[in-house]
């Protein structure tokens, strides 16, 4: 009796070892999904970030378009947090990422960053509503204070291209 009981301890174990190992190859799997779908949102702040930049240093483009770059760098702040799910740091990734430690240990800081960005953005969709260039850049210098406010703190620097 004791000896089938041993047994079957045993046995449950390895299923749970075996189990586990599957659990942790799909998070690491939906991981790797996340950090891609963080990227990709990163990348469309980036080019947004462009047209603003275009609009209010060059006078290039129009500021409906630079509303609308503003407008979807004010969406995709309000979802950054959620961006960052825990897994998903640069060493849990193995560089795949360039998000620091720091986003998880310091999360307040980093969702306090993540709405400031957001805030800033908005501001920049109402001065591109007034049509007026001067305010769009004023408002897009406050927004871009905003950006490096995150990328210092919880960002690693990318390498530099040779």
């Amino acid at each position: 009796m004791m000896i089938r009981l041993i047994r079957n301890i045993a046995l449950a174990g390895v299923v749970a070892a075996i189990a586990g190992v599957g659990v942790a190859s799909v998070s690491h799997a939906d991981m790797a999904d996340t950090v891609k779908q963080r990227q990709d949102a990163m990348k469309g702040m980036g080019k947004a970030n462009k047209t603003l930049k275009a609009y209010s240093q060059k006078g290039t483009g129009s500021a409906k378009a630079a509303g609308a770059a503003a407008a979807k760098i004010a969406d995709t702040a309000g979802k950054i947090p959620s961006l960052f799910p825990k897994g998903t740091s640069e060493k849990d990734m193995m560089g795949k990422t360039y998000a620091k430690v720091a986003v998880w240990t310091k999360r307040g800081d980093f969702e306090k960053a993540a709405a400031t960005l957001k805030t800033r953005a908005e501001a920049v969709v109402a001065a591109a509503k007034t049509g007026d260039q001067k305010k769009v850049a004023a408002a897009f210098g406050n927004m871009a204070k905003a950006c490096g406010g995150c990328h210092k703190p919880f960002r690693t620097p990318k390498p530099k291209k040779k």
